[in-house]
């Protein structure tokens, strides 16, 4: 999801260290990679031996706007469109266990996107 705030004046540098705190207040290992006018943020973090989450923010600017797009790891979406067949078939724990992946996923997106409109309304 992404969103873009125009004419606001904002300080790019403090939504970027807020997002940084974001992640790491959630153990995310941050990866930062900055361009002329962006930053994209990865976040990893390992909850169990293979269950590793991903997330990236991608924080561009011009001076009359800024945007702002949260990823989260997209390689579930088939799984889940296909819930049904795979249950047929006996996959209902695969199923269920990326049903409980995507529901991390949107919290965390829910409450990233809280925090974004606290800074940007602050």
């Amino acid at each position: 999801m992404e969103y873009r705030w125009q004419n606001r004046n904002l300080n790019v540098k403090n939504v970027v260290a807020k997002t940084e705190r974001f992640l790491r207040d959630r153990n995310f290992i941050i990866s930062r990679d900055e361009g002329e006018n962006s930053v994209k943020l990865a976040g990893v973090r390992r909850r169990e031996k293979y269950d590793v989450r991903l997330v990236e923010i991608t924080i561009s600017w011009s001076p009359e706007e800024l945007s702002v797009k949260f990823e989260a790891a997209d390689h579930m979406k088939p799984i889940l469109q296909l819930g049904s067949l795979i249950s047929f078939w006996g996959g209902g724990s695969v199923i269920l266990k990326e049903l409980k992946t995507a529901e991390h996923y949107r919290k965390i997106e829910n409450e990233f996107w809280r925090e974004i409109e606290k800074i940007v309304s602050g």
